[in-house]
């Protein structure tokens, strides 16, 4: 017997074993949904739409998703992180960047980085890419250098790799003009730099590498990393 489905400008939507499943284009695996309904391939769709068998094929099962909770390689994901990769399965939401960005937050050996840096992000509306990386902003001089250079004030202009020693960074979050590599969001910027003697950047940031965040009540202040 042919999967029922209704394909529409938008997705897909069918009936596997009496439950209905609503799949948009922007599924990372939709061509293979399509490919497995033309098939009548149960089987095949059974593997594709079950987002804790897709999840662990696109980590190499080290994160693990199931109806109440996230792990990365058997520990709990934080709380917050974990709460919205739940919400976004059920919203039927792309749910691959947060698994790439669980994977690389959960190699942070700083444990208040890994509770609070999502939460973080969200509050100060940073994007996060296909890789897991996330998107921040930066003031820098016209030049693409920073205002307060340091040792490690090197060229910041597009495409640069930017760079200094862990151990160097001051992790104190409520220390806010410490040495490191700083990043903040978009409408904090306004508050401390002038258009006229500056530019804005936007820098993909490693969830991993981050060391020290502003305390949370306060999301939009600088940040080391």
């Amino acid at each position: 017997m042919q999967i029922p489905a209704t394909y529409t400008p938008k997705g897909v939507s069918f009936i596997l074993h009496g439950r209905p499943k609503n799949v948009m284009k922007d599924h990372p695996a939709y061509e293979d949904i399509i490919a497995a309904l033309k098939e009548n391939d149960v089987e095949l769709l059974e593997d594709i739409t079950n987002i804790s068998s897709f999840v662990a094929k696109i980590t190499n099962g080290d994160v693990q998703l199931s109806d109440d909770e996230v792990r990365y390689k058997g520990t709990k994901v934080p709380e917050y992180l974990a709460v919205r990769m739940l919400e976004h399965n059920k919203e039927g939401l792309p749910i691959e960047p947060l698994c790439r960005f669980a994977e690389k937050l959960m190699q942070n050996p700083a444990l208040d980085v890994r509770e609070d840096l999502y939460k973080w992000m969200e509050n100060g509306n940073m994007p996060v890419y296909p890789d897991g990386d996330f998107a921040a902003y930066k003031a820098v001089k016209t030049d693409f250098t920073p205002f307060n250079k340091g040792p490690y004030g090197q060229d910041q202009s597009v495409g640069k790799v930017v760079e200094m020693p862990r151990n160097e960074v001051v992790e104190n979050r409520y220390e806010t003009c410490a040495p490191g590599l700083h990043f903040c969001s978009y409408e904090y910027i306004p508050k401390i730099y002038s258009s006229e003697s500056s530019n804005i950047i936007i820098v993909k940031i490693n969830p991993a590498d981050v060391l020290s965040l502003i305390h949370i009540s306060e999301p939009t202040r600088r940040t080391p990393i």
